[in-house]
């Protein structure tokens, strides 16, 4: 890739097309040398320590990594998407946040990525969360609707 002489700014897209396009391949092995174990030979107890010592990672970022790399195999449209410089890292870490949902879920979020702002996407994934978070059983067994008979013997 060259520099475009007059016009830095042209690099720094084409630049950051093929980071990301690297990144995506990156992530893709991250998680599978997770799943193979092979940390371990260097003595680390997890991949998330494994990447804080080799690359100076914080666990925060380290374990975002991971979990998106595990997003990108379990979600193609987003791996494609991501790889061919469609969305951001930004836009694809929020939308691989969301546990493993319909495949049209993730196409419309990559839609809305690639002509929306990110501040979109924040909004999208925090509707769709709510809108699941209504289908789940409450946590708290009082909030249980249940009837229950009980005969009082006395």
């Amino acid at each position: 890739m060259e520099y475009a002489i007059g016009d830095p700014g042209l690099w720094l897209v084409e630049f950051n097309r093929w980071w990301e396009s690297s990144e995506a391949l990156w992530l893709l092995r991250l998680a599978e040398f997770d799943r193979s174990g092979a940390w371990g030979a260097d003595g680390q107890k997890t991949c998330v320590h494994w990447m804080r010592w080799k690359f100076g990672m914080g666990r925060s970022t380290a374990y975002e990594k991971l979990q998106v790399g595990y997003a990108l195999e379990r979600r193609p449209i987003l791996f494609e998407s991501f790889r061919e410089g469609r969305i951001s890292y930004s836009a694809l870490r929020l939308i691989a946040s969301l546990d493993d949902p319909d495949t049209a879920v993730d196409e419309k979020l990559v839609d809305l990525a690639e002509c929306g702002s990110l501040g979109d996407v924040e909004k999208m994934v925090h509707f769709y969360r709510m809108h699941k978070e209504q289908e789940d059983e409450p946590h708290e067994p009082e909030l249980r609707r249940q009837v229950s008979v009980r005969r009082n013997v006395g």
